[in-house]
């Protein structure tokens, strides 16, 4: 296992090469790679029998298939990226909400193709959405089956338990310190404590490093009107 999770890294390490390279050329792609690998947790968990890295691979991927499928209007690129919605689903239950988000990316471009047909070069359709999502479901859907089948719950523990489940063990992964359910005005705290703050072992047992959140407002150039100079295009 410690060996497929450090394949994964290295896939998700050359998908992040190959995806800056070819918008924003060699030195930026180096500079993504040295933010990505600055995550602590990221770099040690790697080598170790985890998860972590599929859901940040597949998740990526599934974001860069989509793109493709919407740029050069292909179907084989929509599936992909649905068949990897679905491998970081599988991967991870909080993959759910990576996967949802690529799935509101493609939602979205279909309601401005509705809103302005002929006029995009970008465009979806909803049949389109209804097909990513069905692909997305079937690739996560063994891993459900199988839950069911050997707990009677396909999202064991959550929601409704299952094997060997109580509610003394409920109220211990509830319990106060243990996450955001018990402490959910933490929320508004979590970006500062899990950057600068997280550690191993510590606070989140995990540490992002302050990189990803100092360098956040830097997004915000690709959205900016390219009349007033900004805009992905200039970014290089």
């Amino acid at each position: 296992p410690a060996v497929v999770h450090l394949s994964v890294a290295a896939l998700g390490f050359l998908a992040l090469y190959g995806f800056l390279h070819r918008r924003l050329g060699r030195p930026a792609a180096w500079l993504g790679l040295g933010v990505l690998a600055s995550v602590t947790s990221l770099s040690t968990l790697a080598g170790r029998a985890y998860v972590d890295w599929g859901v940040v691979t597949f998740g990526f991927m599934a974001f860069w298939a989509l793109e493709e499928a919407l740029a050069q209007r292909e179907r084989r690129w929509l599936v992909i990226s649905a068949v990897l919605a679905g491998m970081t689903m599988g991967t991870k239950y909080t993959g759910l909400f990576l996967a949802a988000g690529v799935g509101l990316v493609l939602a979205w471009q279909v309601l401005r193709a509705a809103r302005s047909p002929g006029h995009r070069p970008v465009t979806a359709r909803w049949r389109d959405l209804l097909l990513w999502g069905s692909v997305a479901a079937g690739t996560v859907s063994p891993w459900l089956v199988r839950n069911l089948l050997l707990t009677g719950n396909p999202v064991y523990p959550f929601l409704i338990g299952g094997w060997q489940w109580d509610a003394w063990k409920t109220a211990w992964i509830t319990r106060s310190g243990s996450g955001l359910i018990a402490d959910p005005w933490r929320v508004l705290t979590a970006p500062w404590e899990v950057t600068v703050l997280g550690r191993e072992a510590g606070l989140y047992d995990a540490s992002l490093g302050p990189l990803l959140l100092a360098l956040l407002p830097v997004a915000l150039i690709c959205l900016w009107p390219p009349r007033f100079g900004g805009g992905w295009r200039n970014v290089r």
